[in-house]
């Protein structure tokens, strides 16, 4: 990006740390002079079943309602008591970033959208992020011409089982390249 900011940051939520970490990272480029332009705005986004930092953010509370019993198949933000929730929202504020929280199915698009589309397999943090930046680009929120900066952080091979459903079978075979080149019917 030659050592210029983007516009817009989209950041996974669990406990709010990546966010938070990101905030300072951003600012020390920019106090040192690395990097040039204005700070991006940060956003940051968490599945509807487990979202106590958006819900908080939303709803213009100085409060974060732990969530004692998530349900989203997006384990890895599912952290009901966020430690770093309170630095998350400040950074999301400072920055004029918003909070999003799509459904699992949303979620599930995002990945499917995004493994077609780009040939990147995500596991469902990352479908949380397409989610959110579909749902602002829809609403109006995110424009053409923004540079946006997605934060997918883990490979969708670490969560097959949470596709598996929505991918029409899966074919298996052992780890000898005979027997995968024959589940696939190659030559």
């Amino acid at each position: 990006m030659d050592w210029k900011f983007p516009d817009h940051l989209i950041v996974p939520l669990g406990s709010g740390a990546l966010l938070d970490a990101t905030f300072k990272a951003i600012n020390e480029l920019k106090e040192i002079g690395i990097v040039e332009g204005e700070l991006p705005r940060i956003s940051g986004t968490q599945p509807s079943g487990c979202s106590p930092i958006i819900n908080a953010i939303n709803s213009d509370s100085d409060t974060i309602i732990p969530i004692i019993d998530p349900k989203t198949i997006v384990k890895s933000l599912a952290i009901g008591d966020p430690a770093s929730g309170y630095h998350a929202i400040d950074a999301i504020e400072s920055t004029g970033g918003w909070g999003d929280n799509p459904s699992d199915s949303e979620i599930i698009e995002a990945q499917l959208l995004l493994a077609r589309e780009e040939g990147i397999f995500v596991e469902p943090t990352g479908g949380c992020v397409v989610a959110s930046l579909k749902r602002k680009i829809e609403s109006g929120e995110i424009h053409e011409d923004e540079v946006v900066v997605l934060y997918l952080t883990g490979s969708g091979l670490k969560t097959v089982d949470t596709l598996t459903p929505y991918l029409g079978g899966v074919k298996s075979s052992e780890a000898e390249i005979e027997d995968v080149f024959a589940v696939l019917e190659v030559n």
